[in-house]
């Protein structure tokens, strides 16, 4: 796993990139491939309604990384993945107004976690219990 100083941060384009940013910056973490953002809007079909959960874990798969089954997160599934050096892949549906993927790669503290939010494209920290709270559901990815 690498750092989460080190994660590739992308920041997305327009309104409904969120996935394929998340999974550039998860491909380039897990196995180095650099996707160009034309492709993995492409791959996924993004435009203009965003990705559905299911279709980003089946594309990470298809880059060759390990995406683990669907789970409805909670603080004990989402730090032991981090634990395990997994990266979580999460559907936030209520940080903005609409539902926004994100990607956390790595815990800073048992209260605090690392956060590649593509609206914003840097890193950032934020409370278990803010991630956990507006998520609806995730996946881990690993090499």
């Amino acid at each position: 796993m690498m750092s989460a100083l080190r994660f590739p941060y992308y920041r997305q384009m327009n309104g409904y990139s969120c996935g394929a940013e998340v999974l550039r910056m998860g491909i380039k973490a897990i196995t180095g491939q650099s996707i160009p953002r034309s492709n993995a809007e492409a791959v996924l079909n993004c435009w203009p309604n965003g990705t559905y959960m299911t279709t980003l874990q089946r594309t990470f798969r298809q880059y060759g990384a390990k995406a683990g089954r669907m789970f409805r997160p909670t603080k004990r599934q989402v730090m032991k993945a981090l634990g395990r050096g997994q990266y979580v892949v999460i559907d936030d549906g209520k940080t903005y107004d609409v539902d926004h993927v994100i990607i956390l790669p790595g815990a800073l503290t048992k209260s605090l976690v690392w956060v590649a939010d593509p609206m914003i494209g840097l890193p950032a920290i934020r409370t278990y219990r803010r991630v956990i709270r507006s998520s609806t559901m995730a996946f881990s990815v690993a090499a």
